[in-house]
């Protein structure tokens, strides 16, 4: 599958709007894009249908609740919402062999420093195939791993409970340990 050529056909939810996946476009001011103020969720479906969908929405209102952001909609309209996106998109079930979703909310456009002036919220739902091929060799073959310098947050800077997209510590390890075995997966203490 050429997965970024496919999801742009996708439909997604995005602000209250059904609209293809090409067409998501995040505000340069959003604060999710801007220091990682953003909060999401993602799962998967087997044989087109979602797995866990509901305890999946609950852990995303736990990280929202936990870091203040209201994405003005309940837990059941995001719930709703979630399995709408996945029948908007069932006609490439048969190419995609299954879904992978993912729920995002961000704080919204505003400054650094003044979160109180942020919003509204940027809410996005969408879904796209999974990608199956990423692992398969490892089911026959294993996989390497390296134990990299880089650390994982620490449990007294940020909870692991919380959700969120900021991910530079997996971007330096992945990179860490590719300098020391190419194709290897980072291990992050």
């Amino acid at each position: 599958l050429h997965l970024e050529a496919d999801m742009a056909e996708y439909t997604a939810y995005f602000n209250g709007e059904w609209i293809p996946f090409s067409q998501v476009k995040i505000d340069p001011t959003d604060r999710g894009f801007r220091v990682a103020d953003v909060i999401f969720d993602s799962g998967r479906t087997f044989n087109g249908k979602s797995f866990r969908m509901k305890e999946h929405i609950d852990r995303l209102y736990r990280s929202l609740k936990y870091v203040r952001i209201d994405p003005g909609l309940s837990a059941e309209e995001m719930l709703d919402i979630s399995e709408e996106t996945i029948r908007r998109n069932d006609h490439f079930l048969a190419e995609a062999g299954d879904f992978n979703f993912s729920q995002f909310v961000t704080r919204g456009p505003g400054r650094f420093g003044f979160i109180e002036s942020a919003g509204p919220p940027t809410v996005c739902v969408r879904v796209g195939p999974c990608d199956f091929g990423r692992h398969a060799r490892h089911y026959k073959d294993g996989a390497r791993g390296v134990i990299t310098r880089t650390r994982s947050y620490s449990a007294d800077t940020l909870d692991p409970k919380i959700k969120h997209y900021s991910r530079m510590h997996f971007n330096l390890a992945e990179l860490e340990a590719a300098d020391v075995d190419p194709g290897a997966w980072p291990i992050l203490t």
